[in-house]
């Protein structure tokens, strides 16, 4: 495509992936903090980016792509895991920005490191386990996430997943499959959704909805493995669907296990 030809097809891409955001956040909101941090784990971004991806990237460049997104997924956990670190004692700016220089400084780790779907496994699997004594129960109880976001803030997180989403695919053959796969996975719901969680409703829910993001993320790390191991064994839409079942499927174990495990100590509390 030459001169702005490339406009229509680009907006088209942001219009579409930004519904998809639309559509997630939604749930997001309106589902409690267990659920919506859950949510938080499912491909909200990169689904969309690897569906355009596809379209005009062969199989090939498309697995390259998925085999640096894995291994980023642990710039993802660093992400969420120095958030609930910080979170209690930093403002949303400050906790943002600390977050986002841990996320910087392992992509360039991932960046610099050659490409092993075994480096990739074993960062993740390492950084994961590094993060479990994290995951608690919360000091406060429960809350419904309603009005999480106005629709100005809505729009934006939307609009700006679309426009990275839209820029990353379109610049995918210009700048390599690892700069491709690693952008894709840029934290955009990570950051808007922490941001919006921290200054509404403080540490303690924030904390409950990025924990659930945390035990959301290695799901979605299987379910972008599989797209690396699957992309040219049986094209990229049967990939991409088994990838979308993966994710799906972890996230309603990972609902089951939570919701058994806030159910417990309420029945300990009423026997005693």
């Amino acid at each position: 495509m030459t001169g702005f030809e490339f406009l229509p097809l680009l907006s088209f891409k942001v219009v579409v992936t930004a519904l998809v955001v639309v559509a997630i956040s939604a749930a997001i909101e309106h589902s409690g903090p267990v659920v919506g941090g859950v949510l938080m784990g499912l491909p909200i971004t990169a689904g969309p980016g690897y569906v355009f991806l596809a379209l005009q990237s062969t199989p090939h460049f498309v697995a390259q792509s998925a085999l640096f997104s894995f291994a980023i997924v642990s710039a993802n956990m660093i992400y969420v895991a120095i958030y609930l670190l910080a979170v209690r004692h930093f403002r949303p700016f400050a906790t943002t920005t600390i977050c986002l220089a841990g996320w910087f400084a392992c992509a360039l780790v991932v960046r610099a490191a050659p490409s092993s779907l075994w480096f990739g496994l074993g960062l993740n699997s390492a950084l994961f386990i590094a993060s479990l004594p994290l995951i608690r129960t919360p000091r406060s109880p429960l809350q419904r996430l309603r009005r999480m976001a106005d629709r100005r803030e809505l729009l934006l997180r939307a609009v700006g997943a679309g426009a990275l989403v839209a820029i990353v695919v379109t610049a995918s053959e210009t700048v390599g499959s690892s700069i491709t796969g690693i952008a894709m996975l840029f934290p955009v719901t990570l950051v808007t959704i922490g941001w919006i969680m921290q200054s509404r409703y403080g540490a303690e829910q924030a904390i409950l909805v990025m924990t659930g993001a945390l035990i959301a993320l290695p799901g979605f790390g299987l379910s972008i493995m599989t797209l690396y191991l699957l992309a040219e064994r049986t094209g990229v839409p049967a990939a991409l669907a088994i990838c979308l079942l993966m994710s799906l499927s972890w996230a309603a174990a990972t609902l089951w296990f939570r919701r058994m495990d806030w159910r417990w100590p309420a029945q300990n509390g009423k026997a005693a």
